[in-house]
């Protein structure tokens, strides 16, 4: 095997996060009610590995992947009481990977590829997540899997078009925190013009 053949890349990462914007009680009581504001007073971390790779196994042929995990938790007020506790970080994505095949023509003006992309159910919540249920199910985002097939002609050398089939299998399935569930089975078109 070349190594024009094979491509890997890993990366990791850590953000350390001092002083993030959240809602805070400020200790004052207003008509029996505890005060609250937004300002700077979380600490926390977040840490997280991406990978990918990409192999050329015959003249045609391509298989590539990658994969996403993030964790991360930050002090938060969650109720009106002066007491601060370490929570996971709102709306943080789940373990999240796509798998694909792809196919070029020969002289390369044609090419052809399937893509599945699977989610882990996003349950590690923060007690603002658990209360915006508009945006998240009760107990987590359920996590999913979906199947594409998309497609390209190079017409020119300046000129690209590509059609699309999206989400083969009309899964029902969001991405955490948008509130919005993705498009059924879908059609895109589309071209790229170089000048």
């Amino acid at each position: 095997m070349l190594k024009k053949d094979f491509a890997a890349q890993v990366a990791g990462f850590y953000t350390n996060i001092r002083d993030m914007i959240g809602r805070t009680p400020t200790g004052r009581v207003i008509d029996g009610d505890r005060e609250v504001t937004k300002q700077n007073a979380g600490d926390g971390g977040i840490c997280g590995v991406e990978l990918a790779a990409r192999w050329r196994f015959g003249p045609q042929w391509t298989v590539f992947g990658d994969f996403a995990y993030a964790y991360g938790e930050v002090d938060t007020y969650p109720t009106s009481e002066p007491r601060a506790r370490c929570e996971p970080l709102s709306r943080l994505m789940p373990p999240t990977g796509h798998l694909g095949l792809r196919w070029d023509s020969p002289d390369r003006r044609f090419w052809a590829e399937g893509v599945c992309t699977v989610a882990g159910k996003a349950d590690k919540l923060s007690t603002a997540d658990r209360l915006d249920t508009q945006r998240i199910p009760p107990g987590g985002t359920p996590g999913y899997a979906t199947f594409d097939l998309r497609g390209g002609w190079r017409a020119s050398d300046n000129v690209d078009l590509w059609l699309g089939v999206e989400n083969l299998t009309n899964r029902d399935y969001r991405i955490h925190g948008s509130g919005v569930s993705e498009p059924g089975i879908n059609l895109k078109i589309g071209a790229r013009v170089r000048f």
